[in-house]
């Protein structure tokens, strides 16, 4: 089914949806010996839409538990092998739970086109499933990027269930993209009225408020989350952005420190100091935050957590290309190169990181002035995205492609390109401002630096994207 052809189906149902809304027979069922399980499942399901997934992954375990034989919960769930459990049970259920499996299964592992397939399948048999219009504005928006398309769907899905509360907070989410405030702190709060008790409603909230520079607000909010649920501590790095974002740096990363302290896994720890260098950089003290970078990559080799080692080396070659030693930069890039290489990663893991890692070795090298080895990698990079034909692959391609146009003084080139990369990333939007100024159009230019000015979300990108952002105003 092809994409235009979904778009026509869309169409129908929101022309005919009151039909839609009260047809029979449409939802989708679920097959499992116990009633117990079936019980597990649903509010199981109901969390993970919420983004309780710890909750939700418990309840999962337990439907299991009760039903090992219970495809549906398997395919929710997904651990390591249970998308591949659920297709061995798939002759046990009904149609609607057949395609959502191997839905499940195609998007997770991005083969993309079968996904796109399987969704469309979905949609014209349960047009009147919440549940499906949910998944379809969530695929749309996050792979094919057609915000309105997904807007679309979220909407449909609110109305197929006014007690429904995880479309509200994707609504809210499209409404803050496209810069329609009033409509974004509507859904928001209605997310809110309709699942008082789940943490995500105001964290969701307080990340809006964030936005919106309401700073104290967003803190009071984040606090509710802390309090619904302390064991999501996240919310205390989140409440350090806050006063990060108010330029009090010291109390910002006395909240990171904490958050460091009771993180339980490497990878909050990171996060920890990601944030803590991010605040030191925008401090002007470029010496502090490649130090907490350096602390990232002695805590992956000490915990051996090969994706930490190769991540925060990226990051640290990404801050020195910017704001320190292009040289060093390209250095650390190649370091990147070579631990992929060495280091034991799984398959898929691996695949990603060498195409970013050619990417990155593109920019590195233009950067450097070493325009054939810059093509080379970007050949590289673009064999690969024609022979996956994924999406993501191709729209990183853009942002290489138009980064190296950039420092070869071909604008026109690097401002097309860069119109089609990743506008979610606070640098990306600087790389095509940066693009834009150079091309002469200075009006583009301004208008995405004053995107990045209610930025709501305070890391290592954004933080290098301010500080050039500013650099590219002043001259």
């Amino acid at each position: 089914m092809t994409y235009n052809h979904l778009k026509l189906i869309l169409l129908s149902i929101l022309i005919f949806l009151p039909a839609a809304i009260f047809s029979q027979g449409t939802e989708i069922s679920v097959t499992t010996v116990s009633e117990e399980a079936r019980e597990a499942f649903i509010k199981g399901r109901q969390k993970k839409e919420n983004i309780q997934l710890e909750a939700a992954e418990m309840l999962f375990n337990r439907a299991i538990e009760l039903d090992p034989q219970f495809a549906l919960a398997y395919s929710y769930r997904a651990y390591p092998g249970d998308h591949e459990k659920a297709i061995e049970l798939i002759d046990k259920v009904s149609e609607g739970e057949r395609l959502t499996i191997r839905y499940f299964k195609a998007n997770d592992y991005y083969e993309l086109k079968e996904a796109n397939d399987y969704l469309g399948q979905l949609l014209e048999k349960y047009p009147s499933s919440k549940h499906v219009h949910l998944w379809a504005g969530l695929f749309y928006e996050n792979i094919l990027h057609d915000y309105q398309l997904a807007l679309d769907h979220f909407h449909i899905a609110s109305k197929l269930d006014d007690k429904y509360a995880a479309p509200h907070n994707e609504i809210g989410y499209r409404h803050m993209r496209l810069g329609n405030f009033e409509k974004a702190e509507e859904a928001f709060k209605k997310y809110i009225e309709l699942a008082p008790e789940c943490p995500n409603a105001y964290d969701s909230y307080a990340n809006f408020l964030m936005k919106l520079k309401r700073y104290g607000e967003s803190i009071q909010q984040y606090s509710e989350v802390y309090n619904l649920n302390p064991d999501k501590i996240v919310t205390i790095a989140r409440i350090g952005q806050n006063y990060a974002f108010r330029g009090e740096f010291d109390e910002a990363r006395s909240y990171y420190d904490k958050y460091y302290r009771e993180a339980d896994n490497t990878g909050q720890k990171v996060l920890a100091l990601g944030l803590s260098a991010a605040s030191y950089l925008v401090e002007g003290k470029l010496d502090e935050a490649l130090k907490k970078i350096e602390e990232c990559i002695d805590l992956g080799e000490s915990t051996a957590s090969n994706v930490e080692i190769i991540t925060s080396t990226a990051n640290l070659a990404f801050i020195q290309i910017e704001l320190g030693n292009k040289e060093e930069g390209l250095k650390k890039y190649q370091e990147v190169a070579s631990l992929l290489k060495k280091l034991d990663l799984p398959e898929a893991t691996a695949n990603r990181y060498i195409f970013s890692s050619y990417g990155w070795l593109a920019r590195a090298y233009a950067a450097n002035g070493e325009f054939r080895k810059a093509e080379d990698n970007l050949n590289r990079v673009k064999r690969i995205v024609d022979r996956t034909n994924n999406p993501l692959y191709k729209n990183e391609y853009q942002l290489y492609r138009g980064s190296v146009d950039l420092e070869r003084g071909k604008y026109e080139n690097a401002v097309e390109s860069l119109q089609l990369c990743d506008l979610d990333n606070p640098f990306n939007i600087y790389i095509l401002a940066r693009a834009y100024s150079l091309s002469g159009n200075a009006d583009s230019a301004f208008d995405l630096i004053e995107l990045l000015d209610s930025w709501e979300d305070f890391g290592l990108d954004y933080s290098v994207a301010r500080i050039k952002a500013q650099e590219l105003s002043e001259d």
